[in-house]
């Protein structure tokens, strides 16, 4: 009987190695899943480049990036707290705030149905599998006639950390800290948002 290792090194299947090498960098199945890997990568880029942007105080570049985090769920809107609080003047706050609305109708304009539609289900969603975050134990499995009482709790409770983060700490702490805390504090944590966490801190 043929172990695996010999069958790889017989000179027969040598000449299919281009073959099954495109086979395996080529199928559909991990062209998808590559594909959803590169979405939580291009998210958390932004959300990186955000947080840059609002540092060196490059509004326009800024505004953009927190609108389009926002597009694909709603949580890094909170962070629109914090980078006000960078602005020095409130000529430039209020100028900040209008480059985000601008951005805002363009989207919606754009791309609105879809958004919204990405929206409800976060909010809606009843139907769950454990995620990353520890509280879907303690709050699905204990008290499961409660369930979409405790969908909205968890979605008010990753809000709840920007307002004494800002008054607390430093601005330009408070982001820093801010975007790893909504990626893992958010109701779906994914992987996506725990990379997030190394991209920020290293």
């Amino acid at each position: 009987m043929l172990k695996a290792f010999d069958i790889l090194l017989t000179d027969c299947l040598s000449l299919f190695f281009p073959l099954n090498l495109a086979w395996c960098y080529l199928n559909p199945i991990a062209l998808l899943s590559a594909g959803g890997c590169s979405a939580g990568i291009i998210s958390n880029a932004l959300l990186t480049c955000l947080w840059n942007c609002s540092i060196k105080e490059k509004d326009f570049t800024g505004s953009l990036l927190l609108v389009l985090c926002t597009a694909d769920r709603l949580y890094p809107v909170q962070l629109i707290i914090p980078i006000l609080l960078l602005k020095p003047t409130l000529l430039s706050k209020a100028k900040y705030v209008l480059l985000v609305v601008f951005w805002t109708t363009l989207l919606v304009f754009f791309i609105g149905p879809e958004m919204f539609s990405n929206w409800n289900v976060i909010f809606n969603l009843t139907i769950y599998e454990p995620g990353l975050n520890c509280s879907w134990y303690m709050l699905i499995e204990l008290f499961d006639h409660f369930r979409e009482f405790f969908v909205q709790i968890l979605q008010v409770n990753a809000f709840c950390y920007v307002l004494p983060l800002c008054a607390r700490y430093e601005t330009p702490t408070v982001i820093k800290y801010l975007i790893p805390l909504i990626s893992v504090i958010t109701p779906y944590a994914t992987l996506r948002q725990g990379l997030i966490i190394s991209e920020v801190f290293y």
